[in-house]
């Protein structure tokens, strides 16, 4: 399933993203996400490569403007800020977040 019909990301606030060195497993733990949940946590695997930039070329934001999968194993967050963060990964799974 592509990422953006996992989840409606639009305007959900981006709390933090970590990183796992030795597995290679990435989340973003997102807050203001439509529908029920209201927060959710996305875990990408077997992540190659990770760019995460806070230039904030638009100014300052934590919402999210969309999220995508371009192409299989990329994934794109596209913040209102004008960040792009980009991850090359094998998967991504969509979890409830408390």
């Amino acid at each position: 399933m592509l990422l953006d019909e996992l989840v409606d990301l639009h305007d959900a606030t981006l709390l933090s993203i970590q990183f796992e060195w030795k597995t290679g497993s990435c989340v973003a733990d997102f807050s203001g996400v439509r529908g029920p949940r209201g927060r959710c946590r996305l875990r990408w695997t077997n992540v190659s490569d990770l760019h995460v930039p806070r230039t904030q070329e638009w100014g300052p934001s934590v919402s999210v403007l969309a999220a995508s999968e371009p192409s299989p194993g990329r994934f794109e967050l596209q913040l209102q800020s004008g960040d792009l963060i980009t991850l090359r990964a094998e998967g991504v799974t969509l979890e409830s977040h408390h």
